[in-house]
């Protein structure tokens, strides 16, 4: 009898492990996989009756499988679903996108974002006086600069 079964998952992959306690003579694990909800045929392989694992690779990112381990010669046949993790998104958060109210700049939060970094820069055609300051919240209010063309920059902090 199959036993402590486990499935370990990542964006394309499943690897299962199990136990094996049993008196009867097993000839080899057979190791089945499908898509949850399949109705195709289950992808199988045979792996010895001393192997306490297996891998599948190539899956697709965030589908959710179902799997069975059936020792050959008797024994009851031991099932689960699993589904592999997301793929990886982007590290960078995309740009905000700023709106000016006066001397108010606001942007929309982006999600799982809760700071900001603010470039000041005086003169940008010129000396580019640049000054970095950081922002929590969706938005800040700005000194006037009489007399001063000022560009301002906003990035995200992941």
């Amino acid at each position: 009898m199959i036993t402590n079964p486990k499935a370990t998952t990542t964006d394309t992959s499943i690897a299962l492990a199990w136990g094996l306690s049993t008196q009867e003579t097993v000839t080899a694990i057979r190791v089945y996989l499908r898509t949850t909800g399949g109705t195709g045929a289950w992808f199988s392989e045979d792996v010895p009756p001393s192997a306490r694992s297996h891998s599948f690779a190539g899956l697709n990112p965030s589908a959710e499988y179902e799997w069975e381990l059936r020792p050959i010669i008797g024994g009851a046949a031991v099932t689960g679903v699993v589904k592999t993790l997301p793929a990886p998104g982007p590290v960078t958060p995309p740009p905000p996108v700023l709106s000016v109210k006066g001397n108010v700049i606001s942007w929309l939060a982006i999600p799982g974002v809760s700071a900001y970094t603010l470039a000041v820069v005086l003169d940008p055609s010129g000396a580019r006086e640049t000054t970095y300051s950081e922002v929590k919240g969706t938005s800040v209010t700005v000194p006037a600069v009489p007399g001063q063309t000022v560009n301002y920059g906003l990035a995200a902090k992941a």
